[in-house]
């Protein structure tokens, strides 16, 4: 049986993040799955690789089928789909949410990142286009100005229930004054707002790849909402205090060769 043979189409759909889709669902089960139409420039090893993923936070690929128009050719790419986003289910909370589940949400974004970065992609991170079904989270790979910053406005809203575009200014550049206003108001630990600040400030790139060292001890019980005992300086890694070490001396040794430079 085709992919198509086992579902029935819904409607099409024009969607904030994903422009127009149709939305098909599986038949016995009532899965969904959203179709996108690209022109077939996209080699059959692209799709087999990306067919291959496998993580729980990140959205899978149902199938992908070439057809021909009008003497072009063109692919049918489907998805999995869940109609409901993490703005969505933000929007809907009437009380502040558990700060455990703040790190439970985090993380699983956090996870999906991670495996996406390993296969060389990014992920357009903002709260419009991941997607929330029952306390589960997926994303997928798409175009991001800078998925650390993005990563911080996430954990942002989840904190304030607020949008970012409160701290956000157009050219992308934090207002650290507002930032630092509503961070002051909110009732959660300094050790979650303090990744905001990592997150969105920091000169150092590889915050996400830190942030994720320093949780991953814990994820059992971020993922069981568990409270766990954070200590920074038991659980930095080695690799994380190379990394640092060698941008220390990469520094050094620009600020060396300056110095000679102006000597001659």
């Amino acid at each position: 049986m085709s992919f198509l043979e086992s579902y029935d189409f819904l409607l099409t759909i024009r969607h904030l993040e994903l422009g127009q889709i149709d939305i098909w669902k599986q038949k016995d089960n009532g899965q969904l799955a959203y179709c996108k139409i690209l022109q077939s420039d996209i080699s059959k090893q692209e799709l087999h690789e990306r067919s291959n993923w496998e993580h729980e936070n990140v959205i899978e690929l149902l199938a992908a089928e070439l057809h021909k128009q009008n003497n072009n050719s063109y692919i049918s790419i489907y998805y999995e789909f869940y109609d409901s986003t993490l703005q969505d289910y933000l929007i809907n909370q009437e009380l502040p949410i558990a700060e455990t589940e703040i790190w439970n949400l985090f993380y699983q974004i956090l996870q999906g990142v991670m495996f996406i970065k390993s296969k060389n992609q990014t992920s357009n991170l903002c709260t419009t286009c991941i997607f929330y079904n029952n306390g589960q989270i997926k994303i997928m790979e798409g175009q991001s100005y800078n998925m650390q910053q993005q990563l911080g406005l996430v954990l942002f809203e989840l904190c304030t229930r607020e949008s970012q575009y409160l701290i956000l200014e157009d050219n992308k550049t934090i207002n650290m004054n507002n930032l630092n206003y509503m961070m002051n108001e909110c009732k959660y630990s300094k050790l979650l707002i303090q990744k905001i600040f990592d997150l969105v400030n920091s000169k150092d790139t590889d915050q996400i790849q830190i942030i994720y060292n320093q949780l991953s001890p814990y994820k059992d019980n971020i993922l069981q909402l568990k409270p766990f005992n954070f200590s920074i300086t038991i659980n930095t890694s080695l690799t994380d205090r190379a990394n640092k070490a060698i941008r220390n001396y990469k520094e050094v040794l620009k600020r060396v060769n300056y110095m000679y430079q102006l000597a001659l």
